[in-house]
């Protein structure tokens, strides 16, 4: 949506600065306008040229998703934050967790204070972003998502001072089998 806005506005620059270069001209520059109209063309393109990669850039850049919370917890939507602040837009919405956690089939084990979808994927409670970009980029076989049991302090939306619990990212398959995702 961002990408359609931002062409939206380059567009509307673009007629402006058409009409205004329209208005300026002299009966002497008109004379000459076969180049002045090829040097414009030029420009429009070149400007075209340079719009057309931040367009698909913005279009990729923001990967759509939802987090499920309680109403009382305040470090999800920190970490909501964080994940907005590093491309994934995620709607949040407040549920009865325990509904949310038994219908993705998160164990029990495995569980915190907040659960984000994106691509069908869980992403139970604190992970770091750049788990969740390696875990989507590789797409594990069998995998149902990624978690963080608990809220270990210095997790993204955890940061308290400069003190970091050290904590693993699990990867949970469809089987209910478990393993160490990374450490950090």
């Amino acid at each position: 949506m961002q990408a359609y806005v931002f062409m939206l506005k380059l567009g509307a620059i673009l007629a402006d600065f058409s009409k205004r270069s329209q208005k300026v001209r002299t009966n002497a520059m008109q004379q000459k306008s076969g180049n002045k109209k090829r040097t414009y063309s030029k420009f429009l393109l070149l400007l075209f040229g340079l719009a057309l990669p931040v367009y698909i850039w913005a279009a990729k850049a923001q990967v759509g998703g939802k987090m499920y919370k309680s109403p009382s917890c305040g470090c999800c939507e920190k970490w909501a934050s964080y994940m907005k602040e590093n491309g994934y837009n995620l709607e949040t919405v407040v549920a009865n967790m325990q509904e949310i956690k038994e219908k993705y089939k998160i164990p029990q084990e495995m569980q915190s204070c907040h659960t984000a979808i994106i691509n069908g994927y869980f992403f139970e409670g604190h992970i770091p972003v750049e788990d969740i970009k390696d875990f989507l980029k590789k797409h594990p076989g069998d995998s149902a998502g990624l978690a963080v049991p608990g809220m270990p302090i210095g997790s993204p939306g955890m940061e308290q001072s400069t003190f970091i619990e050290p904590y693993n990212v699990y990867l949970v398959k469809k089987n209910g089998d478990i393993s160490v995702w990374s450490q950090h």
